[in-house]
């Protein structure tokens, strides 16, 4: 078998010799140019708004002042945005992305535009009373889902998913970078008061709109035959139905990705109805409808995913939900949507998993494990696990959580809190010489001197401050991970094999034929 690992290492180093090469080329040829004050190189910062200026005169000064904010002010309410004439609704089932371009085109003065959002609709009604701001609007809509960002680039209103860093080689590999950083040098803050390596989170409350009777269960087929009365009218909408699980539920066989390859479950549920029409004539009838048993939340592309049954333990509620626009049954959870999701160094065993669950009475719980056992000191590593510094729990309910109205919700919310409290506290502030290309999201690398400075890891920027007049920026790094759940699911969840599959698929095919 070849030796995958060491390809990988050996692309991933050239990659970075060619970045480097490029930039000192460029650095070098410009040495007479760059900053000499013969020629004078501008870089676009973007589109500003002043909000005061000023002029000073005397016989050693003449200046002139201006203070500037980005142009999300002017639809946010500092200078202006607020919402006259009403209540505004954005009713459920509208396209998320077609409710933020409408909301821009109606409400601001802005008329260009891009938006890339995943292909989901608005959960339920959204409404805005007078005095509400635009950026309130769009705010609601962009965090129905995570993880996506709003700005402006230029005067374009930007909206789209945050950038993850997966497919992205370094933007300066660590000998340039260190030849960047000032005498200044670093400082490392991990807010550990903030720090938090387990998340749990209570969503909404799931009323259903009639309990079903379970007539029937296979447990070879994983077949449930439910039963509901109900009107005519109720089988013709989005209709919740509750049942009592009558049996554990064998988990079904996933991908790589996570996606059931088999092992489905399958709903047949019967809606009957007997009641008087108007002239007085009873009327009986039913409709059946089966259905395999998918998750409440699409993919990004907007397609229905199957749900894997395993998390249906016996004598439990659940809850589904009959789409009639669909013709599928999805499965929306427990009574209220609830998830739970903890950052180790090693995922548990099956039974040591189903303990845990026992334990914090909760069945929808995730591991989440950023660690390669063979490294100690390079991206995989996670300082902030349980293992390492305990067990730090944040309960998170009421307000926006309660928005979140299925199991799926809650986990995807729940994943991505997790992120931000487990990830986002390990942070590295840096001054370095100024480097106007530079820009926010871009992935470097440099060996900082917390971490022993001995191994180079990668590095998400996360904000940049220039001071023009030193010549110099500072830049506030967040450490990079390759795990970003909260992005689709487990998109990233097998980050070699997907490095495999893209660069050596010649390979991975080689081992599967020998396997």
């Amino acid at each position: 078998m070849h030796d995958i690992q060491a390809e990988v290492i050996d692309t991933k180093t050239a990659l970075n010799e060619l970045y480097n090469d490029l930039f000192l080329s460029y650095s070098n040829s410009a040495d007479s140019s760059y900053v000499d004050g013969v020629k004078i190189y501008w870089y676009n910062e973007g589109c500003y708004t002043f909000t005061s200026n000023g002029f000073t005169y005397s016989a050693t000064e003449n200046t002139v002042q201006a203070s500037c904010v980005d142009l999300v002010s002017r639809i946010n309410g500092d200078l202006g945005g607020q919402l006259v004439g009403g209540t505004h609704r954005i009713e459920k089932g509208t396209r998320i992305g077609d409710a933020i371009w409408t909301v821009l085109r109606d409400e601001t003065e802005f008329k260009k535009y891009s938006i890339d959002y995943w292909s989901r609709t608005v959960p339920h009604d959204l409404d805005y009373d007078t005095g509400s701001t635009v950026w309130d609007i769009l705010s609601e809509l962009r965090d129905l889902y995570y993880p996506f960002e709003m700005r402006f680039d230029d005067d374009v209103f930007v909206c789209k998913e945050i950038p993850s860093g997966f497919d992205d080689p370094p933007v300066l590999d660590p000998e340039v970078f260190e030849k960047l950083v000032t005498n200044d040098g670093e400082s490392a803050t991990v807010d550990y008061a903030a720090v938090r390596n387990c998340v749990e989170v209570f969503g909404a409350t799931i009323e259903a709109d009639g309990a079903a009777t379970v007539k029937g269960w296979s447990g070879t087929n994983k077949t449930i035959n439910l039963v509901l009365n109900a009107t005519e009218s109720t089988w013709k909408s989005e209709t919740k139905v509750s049942f009592v699980a009558p049996a554990n539920v064998e988990a079904a066989k996933t991908d790589k990705n996570g996606n059931v390859t088999s092992g489905a479950m399958t709903v047949v549920l019967t809606f009957t109805w007997k009641y008087k029409d108007k002239d007085g004539n009873e009327q009986v009838g039913s409709e059946t409808k089966t259905s395999t048993l998918y998750r409440s939340l699409t993919d990004a592309n907007g397609s229905d995913v199957i749900q894997d049954p395993g998390c249906i333990k016996a004598t439990k509620y659940y809850v589904l939900q009959w789409n009639p626009n669909t013709g599928r049954i999805y499965f929306l959870g427990q009574q209220q949507s609830h998830a739970m999701a903890k950052l180790v160094d090693e995922i548990p065993a099956t039974k040591e998993i189903e303990a845990q669950k026992a334990e914090d009475n909760c069945d929808n719980m995730a591991f989440i494990c950023v660690n390669d056992p063979n490294n100690i000191d390079d991206l995989y590593n996670a300082r902030l696990s349980i293992e390492k510094i305990g067990r730090r729990t944040e309960i998170l309910s009421g307000g926006d959580y309660e928005n979140y109205t299925t199991d799926d919700a809650a986990m995807e919310v729940c994943q991505y809190e997790l992120w931000k409290r487990a990830r986002l506290t390990d942070g590295l502030s840096v001054t370095t010489r100024l480097v106007p290309w530079l820009d926010v999201n871009e992935k470097i690398q440099y060996a900082a001197k917390y971490l022993g400075g001995k191994t180079p890891v990668d590095w998400i920027i996360k904000s940049i401050s220039m001071n023009l007049g030193e010549g110099t920026m500072s830049l506030s790094l967040s450490r990079y991970y390759p795990y970003y759940t909260y992005i689709v699911n487990n998109k990233y969840t097998f980050y070699q094999d997907n490095l495999f599959d893209k660069y050596f698929p010649e390979l991975t095919a080689t081992t599967a034929d020998e396997q």
